[in-house]
């Protein structure tokens, strides 16, 4: 652990801190487009399809609702979820 001398230096410390993690926020691959099922809507950033299912079932277990996004092609992608499971066509 740091120790600091003055104030100067844990502002200093706080602020690059902060822009490492904006920086880390800015490397997020996809954006995707929750919408729960009574229409209220939530931009998530993930690298991964996957690490965001997970996320978004750490975050609202049992989801009803769909996520969308553009995949790596252009294409965009529609997903949707009942009880915290994707529904297959």
């Amino acid at each position: 652990m740091a120790l600091f001398t003055n104030q100067k230096e844990v502002n200093r410390a706080i602020k690059a801190a902060v822009d490492q993690y904006h920086r880390w926020e800015e490397t997020m691959r996809y954006e995707y487009t929750v919408t729960k099922e009574g229409g209220e809507t939530e931009v998530m950033k993930a690298m991964s399809w996957k690490k965001l299912f997970k996320s978004l079932l750490i975050k609202y277990p049992k989801f009803n609702g769909w996520c969308s996004y553009i995949n790596k092609k252009g294409h965009q992608q529609v997903k949707n979820f009942r009880e915290g499971k994707i529904l297959r066509k």
